[in-house]
């Protein structure tokens, strides 16, 4: 489909698109990462996404769209939900405006259940997102049965806290098949170590687990007595191949708590401040 089929459209956006339409990669991937300057631009590109009936896989860098609002957040997520191939999707909201419970809620509509495997989302710097929002955001995770490979990005999220994590291990026991997991909730300064009582209920059920990746770096509340919690989520864990930690300016965790949970899996990769 050749984007200029389309009337009414906005010659710039027309113009980005079409230099778009030969992927970077092949002919089942597309990234776009231009400023959006109008509800109709994000319609058109919310159209392309909708009726390629080629690509599997989505990147797409919204950083630079501060005012693209709830409303484009929601044509964005209906046309990829409308869209029956669309496996693989990766979001970058760094630098976007400041993003809202409501927004949040909006975008979840980006997932089809019946689909999607691979799902990539920076949420880094999002002052305002809270607790609430992102538990809607986990309750629309639980319905993707397929999903393989999960990264989220939390890093400067100053609302999450302890809460955000026990709501996260909620959905998780669901993910059967998740097999690669990468989580960041670096300078989160709520957390305490309840985050790793709360996240462990979640981690013990993910049988189909091969990489994890768990990042908490410049979280000064953190202590080795919670890394006994995370540890006791891991160790039963059979299929985890590679298992990375990241402790980095955590004047608390110390190489006491690197000993221990090296103790009950030597693949465990720790990184702390010494």
């Amino acid at each position: 489909m050749r984007i200029s089929s389309l009337k009414s459209v906005s010659i710039r956006l027309k113009k980005m698109i079409n230099e778009l339409i030969q992927p970077r990669f092949d002919d089942n991937f597309f990234y776009f990462s231009h400023e959006l300057r109008s509800t109709q631009e994000i319609e058109i590109l919310a159209d392309y996404l909708l009726k390629n009936g080629r690509m599997t896989s989505v990147g797409l860098n919204l950083g630079r769209n501060r005012g693209m609002g709830d409303q484009g957040l929601e044509i964005l997520g209906k046309a990829f939900r409308g869209n029956s191939i669309i496996k693989e999707i990766a979001i970058d909201f760094f630098s976007f405006k400041d993003f809202t419970d409501k927004e949040l809620v909006n975008f979840t509509q980006c997932f089809n259940p019946l689909v999607v495997q691979s799902i990539r989302i920076l949420f880094r710097g999002q002052r305002y997102l809270t607790e609430t929002g992102f538990d809607d955001f986990f309750k629309a995770m639980e319905k993707l049965v397929h999903l393989r490979f999960l990264y989220l990005d939390f890093e400067y999220c100053r609302e999450l806290g302890d809460l955000t994590l026990r709501n996260i291990a909620r959905y998780l026991k669901k993910m059967k098949k998740l097999e690669d997991l990468t989580l960041d909730f670096s300078i989160c300064r709520w957390l305490t170590d309840q985050c790793f009582l709360n996240l462990k209920p979640g981690l013990k059920e993910l049988s189909s687990l091969e990489k994890l990746s768990l990042s908490f770096n410049g979280n000064e509340l953190l202590t080795d007595k919670g890394l006994i919690s995370l540890g006791e989520g891991l160790k039963n864990l059979k299929k985890l191949d590679r298992i990375d930690l990241f402790f980095t300016e955590c004047p608390r965790i110390t190489s006491e708590g690197h000993d221990y949970l090296y103790g009950l899996n030597n693949k465990i990769n720790m990184r702390y401040t010494k």
